[in-house]
């Protein structure tokens, strides 16, 4: 072999890694993931969903925002119509002309998503932390949203090469001061006093406003299990509220957050 088909060769192997590698990422994606990325988080802070799960979903189901049911219908997951009662559209999938949902604007899709993945058959996801992606991403599969065996592979895939991840993280919760906290302490106080003395308090907490978040005041024997129950609401979804994590304890006069943002 000449020297000068070798160097063919080896730019012909360049040339080849340079387009795989820029390959990578998707235009598409991105474009998909900078259009639709505070639409997730949104989804993520009012139902507990992972941004990068829901981002992942869209681009998988939606061929990142081109696939034809898409452009139809707004849909972006893939939704079919079961007990749908909005308007429909028909297309080819598993099965000849399947009825799917169709939705007047994306964001509708992302809200219903968010809504379809509270019913019962997806209820155990909900116990996961909701940064807990691998977990949500093969928890989906378990309980069936799709039937391609390597479903959960793909979402993961997809959230580690564009970094999906990281849109979890971002979610800016409003800080609160140690001066707010003492001053709503002395609030508090105020309004369970009288001129005839203090006011026992009751079995249950008290809910006061700190900066517009729903909040109360930790008491001798509360957890975050004993607090959600109170409250109607889960162990994850409370620590969420308060960047907790699972073990973690709750201290007397601890203000603890009932309300994400």
């Amino acid at each position: 072999m000449t020297t000068f088909a070798k160097y063919s060769i080896a730019i012909s192997f360049l040339l080849a890694f340079l387009s795989a590698n820029a390959a990578e990422k998707n235009k598409t994606y991105l474009d998909y993931i900078s259009t639709y990325h505070k639409i997730a988080q949104e989804e993520m802070k009012n139902n507990g969903i992972p941004a990068s799960i829901t981002l992942a979903q869209g681009l998988l189901e939606s061929g990142a925002g081109r696939s034809e049911l898409t452009q139809r219908s707004n849909n972006h997951f893939g939704i079919k119509c079961h007990d749908w009662t909005g308007d429909k559209v028909y297309h080819d999938d598993d099965k000849l002309q399947e009825c799917f949902r169709k939705y007047k604007k994306p964001e509708d899709s992302f809200a219903d998503h968010s809504k379809f993945l509270k019913r019962p058959r997806y209820t155990s996801l909900f116990d996961l932390e909701p940064t807990d992606y691998k977990g949500w991403a093969r928890g989906l599969k378990k309980c069936g949203y799709a039937t391609d065996p390597r479903y959960a592979d793909r979402l993961i895939d997809i959230i580690e090469l564009y970094s999906l991840y990281e849109y979890d993280k971002k979610i800016e919760v409003e800080e609160v001061t140690p001066e707010q906290i003492e001053t709503e302490k002395t609030e508090q106080k105020y309004l369970n006093e009288s001129s005839m003395g203090s006011i026992p308090a009751g079995p249950y907490h008290k809910v006061s406003k700190i900066k517009g978040r729903r909040a109360v005041e930790a008491r001798n024997g509360d957890t975050y299990e004993s607090l959600a129950k109170e409250f109607g609401m889960r162990p994850w979804e409370l620590r969420w509220c308060n960047r907790a994590h699972k073990g973690d304890t709750v201290a007397v006069g601890d203000i603890i957050y009932l309300k994400r943002w």
